[in-house]
This record gives C-alpha cells, structure tokens and sequence, in this order.
C-alpha cells in the first residue's frame, strides 16, 4: 500500500436517517405536515400531507436493518407502485454503527485515514418532489431535517463531518435564510435537487441573492443524484405512470 503524507477527503458519503428526522424538531403547529411513517393496509410507509411517498431507502428511515445488497431494481419497481413495499424488498441485518451514529463514524473514518467527508442523505435526497411545490410543508420539513442533522452529525464545525442541508429553491427568500442558519453553524456544502427550480433555471438572476451569498462564503454547492422531479414531468411522454 502507498504512504500518503496527507489523510483523504472524502466527497460522497451518506447515513441512514432515523425514523423522527423530520418530526424531532418540526414546530409543534406544523406535526401534521411532517414526512412521517404511517401504517396502510398493514405496512408502515412513508407519507406526508396524506399522501404515500416515494423514497429508495427501504421504508424511508433506518429501523435496525437494511435493504439486501442488489435490491435495487425491486426498490424501482416499488417506487413505480407509489413506494409500496413488499416481500420482493427483503432486508438484511443492521449495517455497522458508523451509518447511524457519529462517533462510530469517525472511529472508522480515523481507521481508514479519512481526513473529513462531504455527508449526504440516504431518503433526503428524494424527498423535495413529494412536497408537490407547497411551500408551507417543504422548507417546514427541511427546517426540521436540517436542525435534527445539525445535532446528530453536524454542519461542519468540527471540521471532520461536513453534513449536507436540504436546501431548496422553491422560494429565494427562504433559501437565503435557511443558508444563513447553516452557515452559522459551520455549514460548508449544502444539498441541492438536481433539475430546473419550479420554472426557472438554478442560473435564473431571481436566484442571485443566493448565489452572491454562497460565493461570498465558498460553500460548495452539491447536487446528488435522486428523485428529482423527472418522473411527473416525463413518464407519460414516455408512455410510463405518473407516481
């Protein structure tokens, strides 16, 4: 093995969200709105606003085990189903600690001398279409993510785990503001859906007070790959449902 004289960095990786990080911090007035676990025809899904929503992570959050590894294209066909899930998804046993808990994080990554690492969602990376546009229930939902992420992973402050907030364009003014309580608690990227924002580009100058601010802070701007919205735009163009 080569000797490196540094430790690496780490720019993609993920945890397993908890099954209340959406609802530990939501404002009280806002509970009924939260992306939340509710039981339908006797299995639990996640939902928001009535609705079923569509996440890859099997069942929306971590609850002691996982997906088996290669279960992907079952993932897909229920998200097809409007995130049903079924027997053809089984999981497997709980993944190591480090996926749901920070100090084992970084005791792994100190094994594998790993300087610091971009932390991205697991099921927060698919959620923005599920709110359908409602500004209300979106950067309601995003507030609450990102207060639970800040105080189970970080921001960033340590300088070891830069964990990424959901950040949205959906409204600018919104956007600013949310960046603005993420940059003051040492946030150094932020997390994006990938696509056009609600008709405009992400280029759009409706958008320049955000990106005059992020440029001001250098604060990386990551866009994962997820739902982006692609399926209710193109999947009747391309004689597929629209879920």
């Amino acid at each position: 093995m080569v000797e490196l004289a540094y430790r690496t960095y780490d720019a993609d990786n993920h945890y397993y969200e908890p099954v209340d990080c959406f609802t530990r911090h939501m404002e009280r007035d806002k509970l009924h709105l939260a992306f939340h676990l509710e039981t339908v025809d006797g299995v639990e899904q996640p939902m928001v606003d009535g609705r079923l929503a569509n996440t890859f992570v099997y069942g929306g959050f971590f609850r002691g085990n996982i997906a088996r590894p290669g279960s992907l294209r079952e993932m897909m066909r229920n998200i097809k189903k409007a995130g049903m899930l079924d027997e053809s998804n089984p999981v497997v046993g709980p993944p190591e600690r480090s996926w749901f808990q920070r100090d084992a994080r970084i005791e792994l990554m100190d094994r594998q001398d790993i300087e610091a690492t971009l932390l991205f969602p697991s099921t927060g990376v698919v959620v923005e279409p599920t709110f359908q546009g409602n500004k209300e229930i979106l950067y309601a939902n995003y507030r609450a993510f990102n207060r639970w992420l800040e105080e189970d992973w970080g921001l960033g402050a340590d300088r070891r785990i830069y964990g990424a907030p959901l950040i949205s364009l959906l409204d600018v003014d919104e956007a600013v503001r949310e960046l603005e309580w993420a940059l003051d608690r040492g946030c150094r990227v932020i997390n994006l859906t990938a696509g056009p924002a609600y008709g405009r580009s992400p280029g759009d100058p409706y958008f320049d007070p955000f990106w005059a601010r992020m440029n001001e802070a250098k604060v990386i701007a990551g866009i994962h790959v997820g739902d982006a919205g692609y399926n209710a735009r193109n999947a009747a163009a391309w004689g597929e449902d629209v879920v």
